[in-house]
């Protein structure tokens, strides 16, 4: 089947551009149409061919009131949406017209973004961009993404009951903070009650007129990608400005100092242990980086201290979720498995380590050591199409995003212990840790 069959192909009237600026020392492109619709482009020479988009659609899962019922509406919002292809043709079609061709997307809901996401080559580019057009204006809601995740669902269940995550996502979670919809899964019941419906009438408005923000990353000519771009989204109907919803950005308090011991039916003869310390957002680019790094700083003393007390077997690790949708919350969690009859062991080895460093602090030589792979790992990164996707995806939306990337190799050139140390001091200790442990039955 020959492409020009395309239910979707653009004509050659084009939507204006009324913006445009350069960035000139981060080297990309800002571009705004008459429509609403922004544009970032930045050309890199970093892999042949290749062509990274991102589009960032309205405000997902936070333009709904939190509740059950909408928890469960979003769990469906990637399979129902992509599962449909589109108006003209299904997913079956979509293969046969494309094939042979280096295009394809796909929405998935996020905290407070909808991501239509893709990949291409500058051959295939106005394609691309007519395809992710299509599936904004045109997709075709037949049920069967729907109707295979709902048949995934009691499977889901069933599987959870046996796994050591389960009573993580089933009732540690939900417990630290006040079962809060949006933490843990919805109940099955509520999931299978769910009807395309509602999935619809949630996403088509945000499809229909939220704001819309693209960015290219790659080996294209920028001229090719403006004219791409003209000819598909900025001819989208007229974008309105993005909503804030503070009133559904509000989160509980997370508790502190509980603990949590569960059996699971597990064919694993390990326990899992879980600390979780609750800390700050990260609002700000030097308050995330910094929780970031604190949970590296804690990832390294568990390797030391627990396996030099317990011996190689038991590698603990730690990490950093910090909210930029949720004020007031972020997480570090502690992870290890463990025999069961060593768990006390471990659980009091894991709380030490990070009571150390409430009591007395992160040492400037952890901090100089440490630092080094992360400032490598940015400069490696700066080399690859997938960082500065994510680096200017939000450059229209967010625009002091823009100087988080200016300023993220001199906050890690410059972060001192006693920074980190005060950060420890009140987020770690023995009280505010909560403590989940499970055993296999």
């Amino acid at each position: 089947i020959v492409v020009s069959s395309f239910a979707y192909a653009s004509s050659a009237d084009a939507g204006e551009v009324v913006e445009r600026t350069h960035v000139e020392d981060l080297d990309f492109h800002r571009l705004r149409f008459a429509n609403g619709v922004t544009v970032n482009l930045k050309q890199t020479d970093f892999k042949e061919k290749q062509i990274l988009i991102q589009g960032n659609l309205g405000e997902g899962a936070l333009s709904q009131a939190p509740s059950v019922e909408t928890s469960a509406v979003d769990f469906y919002a990637d399979s129902a949406f992509n599962g449909g292809g589109l108006g003209a043709h299904d997913n079956e079609e979509l293969r046969r017209l494309t094939a042979g061709r280096t295009v394809g997307t796909g929405l998935s809901s996020g905290e407070d973004r909808f991501i239509l996401g893709g990949a291409t080559t500058a051959e295939d580019l106005l394609l691309q961009c007519e395809l992710m057009c299509a599936w904004l204006t045109d997709p075709g809601w037949r049920e069967d993404g729907m109707v295979q995740m709902k048949r995934q669902v009691p499977l889901i269940f069933q599987g959870i009951k046996h796994q050591h995550q389960g009573p993580m996502i089933l009732e540690f979670l939900p417990a630290i903070y006040s079962s809060d919809p949006r933490f843990g899964l919805p109940p099955q019941e509520a999931l299978e009650a769910v009807a395309m419906e509602q999935v619809q009438a949630w996403i088509l408005p945000q499809l229909a007129d939220a704001p819309l923000e693209l960015s290219f990353v790659g080996d294209f000519e920028v001229e090719a990608v403006v004219d791409a771009c003209a000819r598909t989204f900025g001819k989208l109907p007229p974008r309105r400005a993005l909503r804030d919803y503070p009133e559904h950005r509000e989160v509980p308090a997370a508790k502190t100092g509980l603990k949590q011991l569960h059996t699971v039916a597990t064919q694993v003869p390990k326990s899992l242990v879980l600390i979780h310390y609750p800390v700050a957002d990260g609002m700000e680019s030097a308050r995330r980086r910094g929780l970031s790094f604190l949970g590296t700083v804690l990832n390294d003393r568990l390797r030391l201290e627990v396996r030099e007390k317990l011996g190689a077997a038991y590698s603990p690790g730690a990490g950093a979720q910090i909210s930029e949708v949720f004020p007031g919350n972020g997480m570090i969690m502690i992870q290890a498995m463990a025999d069961p009859e060593n768990v006390d062991t471990l659980v009091e080895a894991c709380l030490a380590a990070a009571d150390s460093l409430a009591v007395d602090g992160v040492t400037q030589e952890e901090t100089d050591r440490l630092r080094e792979p992360i400032l490598n790992q940015i400069r490696d990164a700066r080399r690859t199409n997938g960082y500065w996707l994510s680096a200017i995806e939000d450059a229209h939306r967010d625009p002091d995003s823009i100087d988080d990337i200016r300023t993220v190799v001199g906050f890690y050139e410059s972060i001192d212990a006693a920074t980190l140390s005060k950060m420890a001091a009140e987020y770690f200790g023995k009280a505010r840790a909560n403590v989940l442990v499970v055993d296999p039955e």
